[in-house]
């Protein structure tokens, strides 16, 4: 009940069923490109946890994979993901953003985000789906369905334009290589943007 943070290894590729069910004071996971399935409760009632980024390796989020984490203002679900279970969001009521970085609907349970306030939330999607995803349920119960980077200050890159950029994560934390999603990169002047690698 009170580990704070994780760092997952590389080795690392299934988060099985339950692993951090409980861990009320984790604020901060760090979930490796080696990872591709997030198995059920695997991160029940971690209430401390406030924003999630999913890597371009997971395809399944389990059932309740997420469920009661109370404090979860924003998720990322990555353009790899083909699979979100049962309830898999419910019950995360601080939950105001989710970026669903997927190209094609995720074959998703009606009930994923049962408990969200989803008509005050924003789902963030690419351009190219707007549509499809409101017109799929529950997708399409969101009151605001926009295209990433549309006021939210992210830029689609599919090339490098800063000169010898450092990235980091949506927490802060310096990242190895420049994952796919959503980064935080800073170049040698110091300027700083939000980007989307696809």
């Amino acid at each position: 009940s009170s580990l704070i943070s994780i760092t997952l290894r590389n080795s690392v590729t299934t988060i099985v069923s339950g692993t951090f069910r409980d861990c009320s004071s984790l604020t901060s996971v760090t979930i490796p490109n080696s990872v591709t399935a997030i198995g059920p409760l695997a991160f029940y009632c971690c209430s401390s946890l406030t924003s999630v980024t999913i890597p371009n390796s997971v395809t399944t989020i389990d059932s309740e994979a997420f469920r009661n984490c109370s404090s979860l203002n924003s998720i990322t679900i990555p353009n790899s993901a083909t699979t979100i279970g049962f309830r898999a969001f419910s019950s995360c009521n601080s939950l105001k953003d989710i970026y669903c970085l997927a190209d094609s609907v995720p074959n998703t349970k009606s009930d994923v985000f049962y408990g969200v306030e989803q008509s005050s939330a924003t789902l963030h999607v690419p351009a190219s789906s707007i549509q499809a995803y409101s017109t799929t349920s529950p997708w399409s119960g969101f009151g605001n369905i926009v295209a990433i980077g549309e006021g939210d200050g992210i830029e689609q890159l599919t090339s490098e334009t800063f000169t010898n950029p450092t990235a980091y994560d949506l927490s802060g934390r310096r990242t190895a290589n420049k994952q796919k999603g959503i980064n935080l990169l800073r170049n040698a002047e110091g300027r700083v943007k939000k980007v989307l690698r696809r």
